[in-house]
């Protein structure tokens, strides 16, 4: 798949699948009720890469994306809801990409030229947040440590990290990067971007609620770093309640880059969805630190439906905006991979 954007500014086993009964039909928005899927509560196998980074082993399955109508706090662009089907298995990392991980990116890779990652391409990283702030990845503005996400990144700036850690780790590569295009090679088994489908599928680990552990604001505050408990700032990741698959912050702390480009959402199934082959913006999910709990129009942003698009250019920066890497497995997961 070929997106084109503007030029580079910077360069499971399948141990458990909540899958939705076959003869069900695909789900329009109001036809589906908000009823908890049924899902093991148990945290997913951790698979240590061989950068070291814990991915959590995510199974092959389907479920309900969007959210219903009837939803409290919702905006529209989260529906219709729809059935999608993750045919693979996913790795996932455990955590956003902290600050201590990006740090040996910088070291190693930014300063040399011609880097086929793509980092090489590197140009205005100091002073770079989106409204002019002078903040950057190593001084987001606020008192940060080496485990806390990395911010002021850029989706280029994602993708550049992306290809950089595949040859760290030996495998190849996801990104073709050519002036003002990126490609994805689908069949690698480098690490990656999550789809947005991808994402929210991870995000939910099965629940069909506001947040993946409920319903209420006290769900909230036990999962999510929000603006209504951060005290102005990100916070070093995984201290605040897992999801059911052990994934930490998917909802708070910062908001993460998804691959896709923002769309429409389909009423028709789909398997493996790759979002719209153009457009302006990038999709990014889960909601920040910076993030009041009523956002404009009463909508509540930390939600595992909701997308945000109006900051999605892909060479926009700012303190609330970071990511976390996925992989493909070339193999089956237990051949290769070290599943604890």
């Amino acid at each position: 798949m070929s997106i084109s954007v503007r030029p580079l500014l910077l360069a499971l086993a399948c141990f458990m699948a909540f899958s939705l009964p076959a003869s069900a039909e695909a789900p329009g928005e109001e036809a589906v009720t908000q009823a908890s899927s049924d899902r093991s509560r148990s945290a997913a196998p951790i698979v240590r890469d061989p950068t070291g980074i814990e991915m959590v082993a995510l199974p092959a399955g389907t479920f309900i994306m969007g959210s219903p109508s009837s939803e409290k706090a919702r905006s529209p662009d989260e529906g219709p809801r729809h059935r999608v089907t993750m045919s693979r298995p996913i790795l996932l990392a455990r955590t956003e990409t902290t600050v201590r991980q990006f740090r040996i990116y910088m070291n190693e890779c930014v300063a040399k030229e011609g880097d086929s990652s793509g980092a090489g391409r590197a140009a205005g990283w100091e002073g770079s947040r989106g409204d002019g702030g002078g903040q950057s990845w190593n001084n987001p503005g606020f008192v940060q440590d080496e485990e806390n996400p990395v911010t002021c990144v850029s989706w280029y700036d994602a993708i550049a990290y992306c290809n950089w850690l595949s040859g760290r780790a030996g495998l190849r590569p996801c990104y073709r990067i050519r002036a003002d295009r990126v490609s994805w090679d689908t069949e690698a088994d480098g690490y990656r971007l999550p789809t947005e489908a991808e994402w929210e599928y991870a995000c939910r680990a099965g629940a069909m609620t506001r947040f993946y552990n409920g319903d209420s604001r006290a769900d909230l505050e036990r999962a999510a770093w929000y603006g209504g408990n951060a005290n102005g700032r990100a916070w070093p990741v995984c201290r605040k309640e897992p999801n059911a698959w052990g994934l930490c912050d998917m909802l708070g702390n910062v908001w993460e880059w998804c691959w896709d480009l923002y769309g429409p959402y389909s009423t028709e199934p789909s398997t493996d969805p790759q979002g719209p082959e153009s457009g302006e913006f990038h999709v990014l999910r889960g909601g920040s630190w910076f993030d009041a709990y009523y956002e404009f129009e009463g909508i509540v942003f930390v939600r595992c439906a909701f997308r945000l698009k109006y900051v999605g250019r892909p060479d926009f920066r700012d303190h609330f905006i970071g990511f976390r890497v996925a992989r493909t497995p070339k193999t089956e997961l237990g051949e290769r991979e070290n599943i604890e």
